[in-house]
């Protein structure tokens, strides 16, 4: 390839005669005999601009004579468009020189070779290209506009440096994924990498390549390391790793993890035994449905409900049982109740007082508490959820610790009565409504 003037002719049998020469930009235009009529995307444009802008173009465009000193590109269009894109932001001029190859004849051909044969260079090529200019000094941004990607791609990919020059090859031979791949960056240790691959040569799933790599170690998108969170254990000086393409955060050091997750647990505890005082115990745990599982719930009450309250709830639920002999009168007579129009007026009548009673019912579920009594047996669970939230399970008591009272001692109301039915005395009475 050459940047010069008028260079040199072949001519060959089966083969037309080629020139080799310089043509200004100006002179170029896409032509028709261009076999690529699909459009390129803009992001491999962008990559050619910032190619050309820094090494010039590498690869001569293949043109042919289309009259008046103009020639229409037959092959090259994406270094074409590159070149244009340059010139509209003033970064290159009109009379740019651009390397040609002249061809007068079989032009379908010459840009059918050149479009099918094009093959885009393979991710671990490109690694290696980005860490070779990396060795040689160049910062990230450096290379992102020299090839006109992204940094965030030029990172992604240097981050395969510490990935076995085996696995690379068996990515290249298509054994492995890129997916899978960069499952392996959360560790640097080749020997421990090429140990995974072997034992796992028929399963290279991500998932499982980071579980084996990493063990223990805790993932900070749920459970227990979203709860504790990286920042906490970072600044309690717990080490971390990550794959390349998933932005996901892995604690390494699983016993630290436990130890703040303790503390933190602790910290609401204490916080909900001043919050809410009287309760027999708070315990902390990682597994909250293990430490429920030997439990029992103690239903919470209606504490200090305001008299106002419940007598308008009192006042509604007469008038709900009014309006159900009024429709067990209809529905035997078929005669409409006095004050009723019709039937749909005794139904949305009923639906009003219906739903004014579930309200106000819903307002004295304000005033749900646990007793005195419960909370002297019973206590609370403190814990975490799969996303890594706090969880208070409230009213839970070990069966052990339910007070065994006789009917004869509980003074709730009735309790005579229930000794008197033949109850035995001696099993244990419930405790406003324990259970």
């Amino acid at each position: 390839m050459t940047t010069s003037a008028k260079e040199s002719k072949t001519t060959m049998a089966g083969v037309s005669e080629r020139e080799t020469r310089s043509i200004p930009l100006s002179k170029l235009h896409l032509s028709e005999r261009n076999v690529l009529k699909t459009e390129v995307p803009k992001d491999s444009t962008k990559q050619l601009e910032a190619s050309i802008a820094s090494q010039g173009v590498l690869q001569n465009l293949i043109v042919t004579p289309e009259g008046r000193g103009t020639f229409g590109v037959v092959a090259g269009g994406r270094r074409f468009r590159a070149l244009k894109a340059l010139l509209q932001r003033k970064a290159i001029k009109g009379n740019y020189p651009v390397p040609c190859v002249v061809e007068k004849e079989h032009v379908i051909e010459a840009s059918l070779a050149e479009n099918v044969n094009q093959t885009p260079m393979h991710p671990a090529d490109q690694y290696e290209a980005f860490h070779a200019l990396q060795e040689q000094g160049q910062t990230v941004a450096e290379i992102a506009s020299r090839f006109g990607v992204a940094k965030q791609t030029v990172q992604r990919l240097l981050k395969l440096a510490v990935v076995a020059p085996e696995l690379l090859n068996a990515y290249r031979q298509d054994e492995i994924k890129i997916d899978a791949l960069a499952a392996f960056t959360v560790v640097d240790d080749y020997e421990r990498q090429l140990a995974c691959f072997k034992e796992l040569k028929n399963r290279l799933w991500p998932q499982a390549i980071r579980s084996w790599l990493l063990g223990e170690a805790v993932d900070t998108r749920r459970g227990i390391g979203r709860f504790v969170g990286k920042t906490s254990y970072v600044k309690a000086g717990g080490a971390v790793s990550g794959d390349l393409f998933e932005n996901t955060v892995y604690l390494t050091d699983a016993e630290l993890v436990c130890e703040l997750a303790n503390k933190k647990l602790q910290a609401a505890a204490d916080k909900l035994a001043v919050d809410e005082p009287g309760w027999k115990w708070i315990e902390i745990t990682h597994d909250r449905f293990e430490a429920r599982n030997a439990l029992i719930n103690l239903s919470a009450e209606h504490v200090d409900v305001p008299e106002e309250l419940e007598a308008e709830i009192a006042s509604l639920r007469e008038e709900c049982d009014d309006i159900t002999e009024l429709f067990d009168a209809y529905y035997q007579t078929d005669d409409l109740p006095e004050g009723y129009a019709d039937e749909e007026a005794l139904v949305t009548e009923s639906q009003r007082i219906e739903d004014a009673l579930d309200a106000l019912e819903e307002k004295r579920d304000d005033y749900m508490a646990y007793t005195d009594e419960q909370r002297a047996c019973g206590g609370c669970v403190v814990s975490f959820d799969g996303e890594g939230n706090l969880t208070i399970d409230h009213g839970l008591a070990r069966k052990g610790d339910i007070p065994k009272e006789t009917a004869k001692s509980d003074g709730s109301p009735g309790a005579a009565d229930r000794a008197g039915e033949g109850g035995d005395t001696d099993t244990a009475g419930p405790i406003s409504n324990a259970l």
